[in-house]
Parts: C-alpha cells; structure tokens; sequence
C-alpha cells in the first residue's frame, strides 16, 4: 500500500473530484484502493465529510474505565517493544473517542499533537473520515490506512492501523488500539502489531471480568450447548452489565422482547435461587424459522439466579409452548451420529485432526465459536492465511456433534456449472444427508453470479427440504461491505478467524504428529527433537499445506526411522543470524510472507513491502533468509 502512494493519491483526487455532494458516491474503479478504503471513503462523503477541513471536536471522557485499565499494560509493553521509533499508541472507546496515548520516540508527541490526535478528541469516521480509530469501529476489522488513503487532507502525512477490541465475553465492541505514525517511519507489520496488542487488552479484560460474569457466560454456554436440535428451546442469559442470547431466541424474539423476559426473570429470582412462570411475546417476523409461528406466543420459563446481590446474573430457559408452530414442526427428528465426512480430494489435510490436543488459545477460540455456530444453527464465515486448516476445524468440531460434514468447492460448481446444480448433486450421493453441516469452500474465488447464488441459499438454507448448518470459508482476514462478499454479510451470524500456523508454536508437535499418522497411516513416524525444534523457528507462510508438503518431502528422503534436520526441504529453514526484538520480528515475518506469495521474486517483494531491493538484499542477510 505505501509503494502505491502515487496511484492512492490520484484515486483519491478523482473520488472527490467527481463526486457530488448529497449523491451516493460511486466507488473508485482503480485496483490501488484496497476496498475497506473505498467502502470508508463512501461513508466519509455520504457522512458529508470535509476533505479539506480542520476541525476538531473535543469530548468529555472519563480516563479511568475497565478498557483503559486493561490496556494500561499492554500499552506499555508494546511501547518499550518498539524502542526509539516515532510511533504513537492510541486507545479510543467504542465511540471513537481517544481515551489514552502513549508515544514511542522524541518525535511521536508533536506528531500526533498535530493532527490533534490526543486523548479527549473524536476520531469518529463521520466526523473526520477514513483513520485508523473510526474506520476500525465502522467495519470491526484492522485496518491500515497509508497516507492519501485518509479522506482529510490534513493525515496525508501519517500512516495508521487501528485494531478493534472485542470483549471475550460479551462480544461487545470495546474500542480500539491504534499505531500511529509519519510515512518515512510506516511498516505494513503496524496492523500486525495493533492486532497483537488488541489480543493481549481482550485477554486482560477477560481476568477483569467479575466472577459473575464468567459464571454466567459458562452457564448459557452449556445450557446453549444442551438446548441444540430442540426448536423450541431459547437459552438468555444476562447479568446488569452484559445480555447474552442464542441463535434460536434471537430470531423468536426481538431485542426489546428478549430485554423485558430478563428483566422479569431478573425480578423474579431477586429472593429465590430459581423461579417458573409463563411469558407472553410476539413472533419475530424475521427468518425462515418464524414464518410459521403465529403473532404471539407462550413461553414457560425456567430461570436461576447465579450469584448475589446486585451483580448477580440470571440463565434463563424457555420453551416455545404449543401455540406457536416453527417451521421444522412435523418433521421427525433425527438422531445424531458419530460419522464425518471423509477428506476431499488428495489433500489429507481436510480430515486430519489439527486441534487434538492443543493448547493454542487462538485455535481453541476458533473452535470454540464454531462449535456456537453450529449448536445454534448459524451461517458462519471462517476466515485465515490459506492453508490453515479451515475445513479440519469444521470436521473437527462437526465430529464432536455428531454432524456430517459435506464441502462444495468452487471446482465442484463450475463442473455442476452453478452452485444450485451443485447442491442438487448431494440428493445423489451415498452418504446421509441427515444433520448435515455444508461447507462453501473459497467463496472469494466464486464470480459474482456463483455468489448471488449462494446469497440466494443463505437466505434460507436447504437440503432435501430440511435445514442445513452451512459454513463458508475464505482466505484474508477483512470483509466489509465494499467487499465482493458484502451482500452475504447480512445472513452470516458469525465470523471466525482460524489462526496461522505460527500462533500456534506449542501446537506443534501434535500438529506434526496428526500430519505424519495421515500421510503413513500404519508406520508409526516420527520427527526428532532437532527436526521438530527446526521445524518450530521456521515461519511457514503456506501454514499446514506448507508443511505437510515437507513432511511429504522428508518422508520421501527417509523411508524409514525417525525424520532428521536434513531430510527437511530448504524452504524449512529460515533462522535468523542473532536475536530480534518484537519489531524485527514482525518485519521478518512479512518478509517471508510475501517472498513465499510472489513465489521467490525479490523485486515483487521489494515493491510489495515498499523497501529497496538493496534494503530488501540487506534485510535477507541479517534476518538469515539468503540462499
């Protein structure tokens, strides 16, 4: 992005140019623009943005909050990480407005002060348009903005990534962590590093979260994970700070409805540890799952407390009585089984376990939200680095329900050309359709007409007339609504983001392990500690293909015995030549990153990461990344 200032600017220039105020503004059509900036650009100008303006607005904020406590440490510590560089970390709350500032470097303060990105002031995307703190808030993605990818004039000159911060629990957006900094001082790796830094605030407002809260959380979790298959079970749960709400209970029922049934049962389990009544509600007219419900029905309610005094939470469990009529009334329910689909194709990779054992919190968190997914009978959207393991973690988690995972490909479509010709195939197929879990594989490689189909399907998912789970999967880790998959973003109840292979170091030998009993199932393999330990500093761009490619490689080498260091392919090593601090690091990663998509060109990765290819020859060397 950075290399591309001159083609950014120039997009830039014609989008104000030609737009008109009080129009919709048309987007650019220029490849430069990544398109979370076109789609903030569009806001900015409907928002009726000044592009050549000044103000500021100056808010009231209070600077001791759970957020700013949490962060305090974080902050701290990625301040120290990056030593003397001129960067500037930001906090905002979930408003966009910066609640706290720490500068790295003599030059950072005057920077920020210029721009009057300080504590106290609103960097609201309506208010001063694309920027690292409001344009994150909009979509709830990193996001990085390079110089004349900003609306206002006036942040030409500076480069942003902004991180939005997610509370673990409730999943409310909580605000944002943002790396601010001049264009002579900018790195693509400042998203990398705001997205690490939201990781560890989200970790510590976890700690923060009062006993309570993590009772209830658990609770609903467990009832939620009881009530799954039963269409007429809703699972609530909240506490005076957080409501908590499954799948099933928020299609029956709308926010205010869902707000009144936890007050009551709030009130009613005020002097007794549990409590019954019934609750009367109108039918959500919403999905495919009420539009045979009736307009309003009978609720039994069982409710428990969980806690005392006035932090104290309520779970609550309704029954949908026989007055209202869901949608999959008079259908025989189906027993669940243990079976799972078998892998796709030649890559082993699908169906081998990736998760057993693990001990990655990044990779227990995806698990986690897509085992949620599944229980409540969303549409969910996984997204990573390709070669992660996306379609293992559906089987993994389709396995523990007893679901049957089947994977339509972009390939499968074009052969049965369309995705509805594709669908019809499964009505042919051996295995049971029953409980099914359908996996959309790479939908961002679909053309457009393909994924108006699938729109089509996701508004109301169906096999054989029954409901199906569907799981979508793609490669990046950024959607919004100018993105090619934007019109499905409406009937996706969850997005889940599957970590690289590098967040999950202490995953390793398990990973290895699963890997080396797919590959030879009977021969009982294994790698050596300095194979392993090898195999652990590399980097691994292409994630689990990458390296089940080299296991196949070292197994080819050594038919027999233990795999050694030099069975391992080249592309296995990549240590560097002395110790690196954080940012080095991350530069070396990026490095390798691109070097691996550009397939080894060195000038591509020059101009990809925006350095020299003399900076790019002298970064090779020190980082132990020559030849």
């Amino acid at each position: 992005m950075i290399s591309d200032a001159a083609a950014l600017a120039e997009a830039r220039r014609r989008f104000l140019a030609d737009h008109v105020p009080g129009t919709t503004p048309t987007p650019p059509t220029d490849a430069t623009v990544p398109l979370p900036i076109i789609g903030s650009w569009q806001r900015s100008a409907h928002a009726g943005v000044d592009a050549h303006g000044s103000a500021n607005r100056h808010v009231t904020i209070t600077n001791d909050t759970p957020l700013s406590r949490c962060a305090r440490d974080p902050m701290r510590q990625l301040v120290h990480a990056l030593g003397s560089l001129d960067i500037g970390v930001v906090l905002s709350d979930a408003h966009s407005h910066v609640l706290a500032r720490v500068d790295s470097g003599r030059d950072a303060a005057s920077l920020l002060n210029g721009i009057d990105l300080a504590p106290g002031f609103d960097f609201s995307e309506g208010f001063v348009g694309t920027n690292g703190v409001g344009t994150a808030i909009e979509t709830r993605r990193p996001i990085f903005v390079a110089g004349p990818a900003h609306f206002q004039e006036r942040f030409l000159d500076v480069v942003c990534a902004g991180a939005p911060i997610i509370h673990p629990i409730t999943g409310r957006l909580e605000g944002v962590i943002d790396l601010t900094c001049g264009l002579a001082d900018a790195s693509l790796m400042m998203q990398t590093i705001a997205v690490q830094t939201a990781r560890a605030i989200e970790a510590e407002l976890l700690q923060a979260s009062s006993p309570v809260e993590r009772r209830v959380f658990e609770a609903f979790a467990r009832a939620d994970a009881e009530a799954a298959g039963r269409s007429r079970r809703l699972v609530l749960a909240a506490t005076g700070m957080m409501a908590l709400h499954s799948g099933r209970a928020g299609r029956l029922l709308d926010e205010p409805t869902r707000r009144d049934l936890c007050h009551r049962a709030r009130a009613a389990t005020c002097d007794a540890d549990q409590a019954r009544f019934r609750f009367e509600a109108a039918a959500r007219d919403a999905s495919d799952d009420t539009a045979a419900a009736p307009d309003r029905m009978l609720l039994d309610v069982a409710a428990r407390r969980i806690g005392m005094g006035a932090d104290r939470g309520v779970l609550v469990e309704a029954t949908v009585t026989g007055a209202a009529r869901p949608a999959s009334a008079g259908r025989p329910a189906r027993a669940p089984t243990a079976r799972t689909a078998s892998p796709v194709g030649p890559d082993v990779v699908d169906g081998t376990p990736l998760g057993r054992g693990s001990v990655s919190s990044a990779w227990r968190l995806a698990r986690r939200e897509l085992t949620q997914s599944l229980q409540r009978e969303e549409a969910a959207l996984l997204l990573g680095e390709i070669g992660v393991g996306k379609v293992s973690l559906v089987n993994e988690v389709a396995a523990a329900q007893g679901l049957h995972v089947h994977v339509l490909s972009p390939e499968l479509v074009r052969e049965a050309r369309g995705v509805r010709r594709a669908l019809a195939s499964f009505a042919h197929t051996d295995r049971p359709i029953g409980d099914p879990v359908l996996v959309m594989r790479n939908v961002t490689l679909l053309d457009d007409a393909e994924r108006a189909e699938v729109t089509r399907f996701l508004r109301a998912p169906r096999v054989h007339g029954d409901p199906v789970r569907l799981v979508l999967t793609g490669e990046g880790g950024e959607i919004d609504e100018a993105s090619p998959l934007a019109p499905m973003l409406p009937f996706i109840g969850r997005t889940v983001i599957v970590p690289a292979l590098r967040q999950r170091q202490r995953d390793l030998p398990g990973i290895v392990a699963s890997l080396l009993e797919a590959l030879q199932p009977s021969a009982h393999r294994e790698v050596s500690v300095s194979a392993l330990r090898t195999i652990a500093a590399g980097h691994w761009p292409g994630n689990i293909h990458q390296l089940t490619d080299a296991l196949r490689y070292a197994l080819a080498r050594r038919p027999s015995g233990p795999i050694q260091v030099a069975d391992l392919p080249p592309h296995a090593f990549s240590a560097a030549l002395r110790p690196l601090t954080t940012l080095e690091q991350q530069e070396r990663s990026a490095i390798i990153t691109t070097l691996y998509r550009t397939h080894g060109n060195r000038t591509a990765t020059a101009r990809a990461l925006g350095l020299s290819r003399s900076t790019l020859y002298r970064r090779l060397a020190e980082y132990g990344l020559r030849d």
